[in-house]
């Protein structure tokens, strides 16, 4: 439902919860920690990341690694922007958690399709 409410139609199958991965980020990270998200997918980590930065005070910062372009640009990213700047949902604005992001496409894949180098 959260991924609803930030992106509308942009649905995701089986987005982990915010609350989640908040409650794993206290328990396995401090105030300066760098996490990595390697299946980025909907953004959810960084989202949890922002949000317990904001709570906390903290200084986290996140990798966040999405293979399919389509995903990248239109939901993980476009997430990220709106967790950052604010969106409306029903007609009310939703206050931005702050902070920012840099977007970057890397070269060509590292595997075939079999799988190998």
């Amino acid at each position: 439902m959260e991924l609803k409410n930030i992106l509308g139609d942009k649905l995701f199958n089986n987005p982990k919860p915010v609350s989640l991965i908040r409650r794993v980020l206290q328990l396995a990270t401090d105030k300066d920690s760098i996490i990595l998200d390697s299946f980025a997918g909907s953004g959810t980590t960084e989202h949890a990341v922002l949000d317990l930065n904001k709570e906390d005070g903290g200084n986290r910062k996140f990798i966040l690694v999405e293979m399919e372009n389509k995903i990248a640009n239109d939901i993980t990213a476009e997430r990220v922007k709106r967790v950052i700047n604010g969106y409306s949902y029903n007609g009310k604005k939703v206050a931005g958690l702050g902070g920012g992001f840099q977007f970057m496409n890397l070269g060509t894949t590292l595997f075939d399709a079999e799988g190998f180098i």
